[in-house]
């Protein structure tokens, strides 16, 4: 097995809250490294197809297990599964972790993390990571659900600003509280703003680690701009978005021309040509052909197909998966991305 892929031992799974779980899996020995606001990808057998979806580690890598945070969708097809058929003492396949999303980003001494629904689970990982480390001096974290018994790690959560009561302090935005006394709030960008005026959060003063809805996202970047926050100090991975699509195009038009619509992709020490329809990307193209090249999301956004093109060109419409840099290094993601050149060629590791 190529060391990018892991059969992991079920450990048991947890429930969290009425709508989502933690699916606890043993550590093997070695154990696999990764970095605190990572995910791994889940590769199930479901109905004799092969699915993969991707899942955020609420664990620290210093814990024993790896702990994947996971909240059921309506009709989703694997979150409702693993609950219903996966047991303790199974084995699930796993794809090492990867993501930008990481608690290493951290340039300040200060941190603010913005959560929402199930959002918070990288944060949560970050949150042990900055805890216990001494250059870290403040955390507020911004935690926004439907109502209190849809915070994730509720009582967790508490423990920690109890703890750690110098340092780190929780607000909740609720915005369909079920206790008395409690003001619904749901988070605007003037409502956010405010608040991080009170707390003296603003300008260049801290590092913004946001993940969740996309409107909350929004939300939380369009405060903090007016807060005069640079972008190179907003980090953000979203959970939620369509995969984007291609432009509508016949069958008949839309066939690959020789060259032009050709990639090369050297991938586990095997070269591969493949000619790439017009309505289609590289990773689509390769699926067609059943050469099985990392992916996960589909939607350009978690960096499991990513490769490098060091010839050619590829193109791809904008998402959030890549940092501008990247994208100028030469990095690509074969999911959204097609190649428009002759002689194009990527390398995936």
């Amino acid at each position: 097995m190529s060391e990018r892929y892991y059969y992991l031992k079920v450990k048991s799974i947890q429930p969290e809250t009425p709508s989502s779980y933690s699916l606890i899996l043993e550590q093997p020995n070695p154990s696999i490294s990764y970095k605190p606001g990572q995910f791994f990808t889940l590769l199930l057998t479901i109905n004799g197809e092969k699915v993969r979806r991707s899942y955020s580690a609420s664990s620290h890598p210093s814990e024993k297990e790896i702990i994947l945070t996971i909240k059921k969708v309506a009709g989703g097809l694997v979150s409702n599964y693993i609950p219903d058929h996966i047991k303790a003492g199974d084995f699930v396949e796993v794809m090492a972790a990867i993501g930008n999303f990481s608690s290493d980003k951290r340039t300040k001494d200060r941190v603010l993390l913005v959560g929402g629904g199930s959002g918070i689970t990288p944060i949560i990982s970050m949150l042990k990571d900055y805890l216990s480390n001494d250059q870290v001096s403040k955390i507020l974290l911004v935690d926004c659900n439907r109502s209190e018994s849809e915070i994730i790690f509720h009582k967790q959560l508490d423990e920690f600003a109890a703890q750690h009561s110098g340092k780190f302090k929780i607000l909740h935005y609720l915005s369909q509280p079920t206790k008395d006394g409690v003001i619904p709030a749901k988070l605007s960008p003037s409502s956010l703003k405010e608040t991080l005026i009170q707390q003296g959060w603003f300008a260049n003063k801290f590092d913004a680690f946001v993940c969740g809805p996309n409107g909350m996202m929004e939300n939380t970047i369009e405060a903090l701009t007016a807060l005069d926050v640079p972008e190179t100090l907003i980090h953000k991975e979203s959970f939620f978005s369509a995969p984007p699509a291609f432009e509508s195009i016949p069958d008949e038009a839309a066939k690959p021309v020789k060259g032009e619509d050709t990639v090369t992709i050297f991938y586990g020490g095997q070269e591969y040509v493949i000619d790439v329809p017009k309505n289609k990307s590289i990773l689509e193209a390769a699926l067609d052909l059943d050469i099985d090249l990392p992916y996960s999301c589909q939607s350009g956004l978690c960096t499991a197909c990513m490769g490098k093109c060091t010839s050619g060109k590829v193109t791809m419409p904008d998402c959030d998966g890549l940092s501008e840099k990247e994208i100028k290094q030469g990095y690509v993601l074969t999911c959204v991305g097609r190649p428009v050149a002759p002689n194009t060629v990527v390398e995936i590791d």
